[in-house]
């Protein structure tokens, strides 16, 4: 437990421990007068009443039982009725006075049994009620009433639960604190030292987005030389917006454009300004957008700027309102840019659902697309990632580069370091090829589980399912061709099949038809092998030749269903669309069959291969295609992990060659009498001896 930890929890206990101890005091307090005021008080039974007590003096409360009690021992010398509020007052000839409430109608009947008893009986007319004492002598009052102990004990919850709002309300406004300590801390453009942040990141260690950069050069010669524009005219731009899938690079082309420009550098999220707590948002913005302010140029950074610029709806849920006031505040402080040199990059994936008012002329009016990287820049990103660290030779980026299409700047980042951590794991100092091809297929379909126990059959299953998938896309000439396929389980899968796409912005509807086949590959091979028993293992393929199919009838127009463009959700359960896509997955699996019936002979090698080595590359593929010699790849040897062993002499060994003027334990004097812990910290001159291997 913290320390701030054991504040909180100690103040809850003294909380705690002051409403108990209130509490208790109150109903002490009130208890009595709201039972005397409200009931009529309890008949005390002979064997313990005060007419024992002879320690006290004044007029004591007393029972009807007493009364009759000291009327039959005589006892009684006087007594005054009062029938005003129903109490009789007794004296005994002790001198002690007491005083009894009675039933109204029983008044007249206990004067009269008093008076034939020798008793002297008075009657008096007044209703105020008498002075009681206590046991211990001190008089007191019976009280305000019934309705005044209600309002007190009311008066004493309002105040406790005033005291706990209180608590509550101090402890939100620290957390508050907390969480804006924390949101601005590292995002403010300031160093540690409290200087302006300026990135050392510049547009050398940028690639793949070579159009992006282009689009961007123009903030960094507005924010070098602004009086250049100025000159003939031209106003600064307020900002710009960077669009593209995730892992393209948006946030470090925002850095390299503060970089070439050598100005500050303000970034925030567009989580950062949204809070539960109402005008945290909008204060938020201010704040950022007035730090920019102060300092000669810089640039402001929005990272995912859709979570606080939505489309404004009609709706009044509690965080629509709040965010509209958030997204109002950003919109005012984009229009006081008319005498700053300060431009605002704002980052998102979903342009589409931006508020028109954030990307109109004025405040976000440049659009900057951040698209995936092609084959040139994923070379170029791989050379960049690949210069800190120590690759061989062999390494060739440019394969790599056709072999992950469709990768980002921080997937390609990622298959990098994994390659390195590969490296690592086999003990080697440099990265070969291979470990990129291991980092490859890691990245994009997760580590192989070498440890998991498949059965004999299993593998048998997948090895023929696999080896479907290969051969259609093998022997189809528009088809992908495969590069690699396993059937070790990675992920969730059994086997994988990993096919080299290119990076063509079109798809030919020979191609698509092709890759239907490829996917019901595995279906057919399985039929070969299972007949018709066979697995749910092409459940996954199913769904990919569905949705391509679907999306061949329903929105390529590729199919005789026509041209109009069909939503494919809506149209989920409609029988015209459903006969379409099914027709095409069946003619897809014949196809499939057929090819995979004619090179039977190029199935059983694959099958036969890969139950032998588990994975195969291209090169392997291509030799059983063409019945030669399979080649032989060296087993990937993993270095050992060095383990720390600790040898550690016995404590008696040490302290048998104590060093002079150090107290040694004699086990036949005072030190074998103490505890081994407390002879080690009287010994603190004795050193472990230690080995390690």
């Amino acid at each position: 437990m913290n320390r701030y930890s054991k504040i909180s929890y100690f103040r809850k206990l003294l909380f705690l421990a002051i409403s108990a101890v209130l509490s208790c005091s109150f109903f002490v307090a009130t208890a009595p007068s709201v039972f005397a005021a409200g009931t009529t008080p309890a008949t005390v039974p002979p064997s313990i009443s005060r007419i024992q007590d002879t320690s006290y003096t004044g007029i004591i409360h007393s029972s009807i039982d007493q009364l009759y009690l000291l009327t039959n021992a005589q006892d009684i010398k006087s007594a005054i009725i009062n029938p005003g509020n129903s109490t009789i007052t007794f004296t005994n000839k002790a001198g002690m006075t007491y005083i009894s409430s009675v039933p109204p109608q029983e008044i007249s009947n206990i004067g009269i049994y008093l008076a034939s008893s020798g008793v002297s009986v008075s009657t008096s007319s007044s209703s105020a009620t008498p002075t009681t004492s206590s046991p211990s002598g001190n008089s007191t009052s019976s009280g305000p009433g019934l309705f005044g102990n209600i309002i007190f004990i009311i008066l004493a919850v309002a105040i406790l639960f005033s005291l706990y709002a209180f608590i509550l309300k101090r402890r939100a406004q620290r957390v508050q604190r907390h969480i804006d300590a924390k949101s601005s801390s590292g995002k403010d453009g300031k160093n540690k030292n409290g200087s302006v942040e300026i990135p050392k990141t510049r547009f050398s260690d940028v690639a793949g987005v070579d159009e992006a950069l282009a689009d961007l050069e123009e903030f960094v010669q507005f924010l070098r030389e602004p009086e250049r524009f100025s000159k003939v005219g031209a106003e600064i731009p307020k900002g710009a917006l960077l669009c593209g899938p995730p892992g393209t690079g948006k946030t470090l082309l925002a850095r390299a454009v503060a970089g070439e420009a050598g100005c500050a550098f303000f970034t925030a999220s567009g989580a950062d300004f949204s809070e539960i707590y109402v005008g945290v948002g909008p204060k938020r913005v201010r704040e950022l957008f007035e730090k920019a302010r102060k300092v000669d140029r810089a640039i402001i950074f929005i990272d995912e700027v859709d979570a606080v610029a939505k489309k404004r709806s009609d709706s009044t849920h509690g965080g629509d309102s709040e965010r509209d006031s958030t997204l109002i505040a950003l919109l005012n402080e984009m229009d006081g840019f008319h005498e700053s040199n300060v431009i605002v990059l704002a980052a998102t994936n979903r342009a589409d659902i931006l508020d028109p008012a954030l990307t109109r002329p004025g405040r976000l009016d440049r659009k900057v697309e951040v698209p995936l990287p092609d084959r040139r820049g994923r070379q170029r990103i791989f050379e960049i990632h690949a210069e800190r660290r120590p690759i061989t030779e062999n390494v060739d980026f440019d394969n790599l580069a056709r072999r992950t299409s469709g990768m980002s700047g921080a997937d390609i980042s990622g298959v990098v370091n994994e390659a390195a951590i590969e490296a690592a794991r086999r003990g080697i100092l440099e990265v070969p090829m291979d470990c990129f091809e291991h980092a490859i297929a890691t990245v994009s379909m997760g580590r192989a589980r070498h440890s998991a126990i498949v059965p004999d059959a299993d593998r048998e299953v997948t090895a023929w399912h696999e080896a479907g998938h290969t051969v259609c896309a093998y022997v189809q000439e528009s088809a992908d061709k495969p590069v690699s396929v396993s059937i070790i389980p990675r992920g969730p899968a059994g086997g994988v099949t990993w096919m080299a796409e290119g990076d063509e912005l079109f798809m030919k509807r020979s191609k698509a038809h092709a890759r239907l086949v490829t996917a019901l590959g595995g279906r057919a091979a399985e039929e070969l092998l299972l007949g018709s028993d066979f697995t749910q293992g092409a459940y996954g393929d199913l769904m990919s030749a569905t949705e391509l199919a679907t999306n061949m009838a329903a929105r390529f127009g590729m199919t005789d269903l026509g041209l109009m463009v069909r939503d494919p959700e809506r149209m989920l359960m409609n029988k015209e669309l459903h006969d379409v896509v099914e027709k095409m997955l069946t003619t897809a699996l014949e196809e499939a069959r057929r090819l995979l019936n004619e090179h039977i002979g190029f199935v059983e090698g694959l099958v036969s291969a890969l139950l032998d080595n588990d994975t195969l590359d291209s090169e392997q593929i291509h030799a059983v295609y063409n019945g030669g010699e399979l080649p032989i790849r060296e087993p990937i040897v993993y270095a050992p992990i060095p383990v720390r062993v600790e040898i550690v002499e016995p404590i008696e060994a040490v302290e048998s060659r104590a060093p002079e003027g150090r107290v040694k334990d004699n086990p036949s004097g005072i030190g074998s009498l103490l505890p081994r812990f407390w002879r080690k910290r009287r010994n603190k001159g004795a050193e472990k001896e230690t080995k390690a291997f």
